[in-house]
């Protein structure tokens, strides 16, 4: 029987980068989407945690020049 090693069976960085977008956009989704359905308080306290979360892992824009106020 083949041994694999960790190494030869890990995702290449690409792979795992497009794996990262897809499950960020998805529980982006999935978050709003359920902040909409009916809960409790303490329910929406956690739901509002996890979008808060999952929007700050966001790369900042590209090309955006912050102007100081």
């Amino acid at each position: 029987m083949p041994m694999f090693s960790p190494s030869s069976i890990s995702l290449s960085q690409s792979a795992k980068s497009t794996m990262d977008k897809f499950i960020h956009r998805e529980n982006l989704a999935l978050f709003k989407k359920r902040l909409s359905e009916p809960h409790t308080e303490a329910e929406r306290e956690v739901l509002k945690k996890l979008l808060t979360d999952e929007e700050a892992k966001e790369p900042p824009p590209k090309n955006v020049t912050l102007k100081p106020r």
